[in-house]
Parts: C-alpha cells; structure tokens; sequence
C-alpha cells in the first residue's frame, strides 16, 4: 500500500502516544522498511480505517 508521491498532506495532527504504542509503531516500521515514522503511522490510520469500511455497522 504505497503512499502516492503526488498527494499531499496539508492537514497535521499532534498526538499522544503510550509507550506500548509507540514502540509497536516503531516495529511496524521497521519490519516494512519504511523511512519515516510518520509514513509507518499514515499507513496503520490508512489500514484501520478501511478495515472499519469494510465492516457492516452494527444495529
């Protein structure tokens, strides 16, 4: 799921992390080469949001 290089990102979020989810971060970006933090990060929210998407909501 590569980030397209034409997009860009003019929205920025500060936010706070626990320890725990910091360093799961860290490992997914490490385990899928990425360059930075924040594309690992953009990633995860990417991948969340359309497994959320692909969900029925519940009555």
């Amino acid at each position: 799921m590569p980030r397209p290089k034409n997009i860009e990102c003019p929205v920025r979020k500060m936010v706070t992390l626990s320890a725990a989810t910091a360093t799961a971060i860290g490992d997914y970006r490490f385990e899928h080469h990425l360059k930075t933090e924040a594309e690992a990060i953009r990633r995860l929210i990417e991948a969340g949001l359309e497994r959320l998407a692909s969900k029925p909501d519940k009555p």
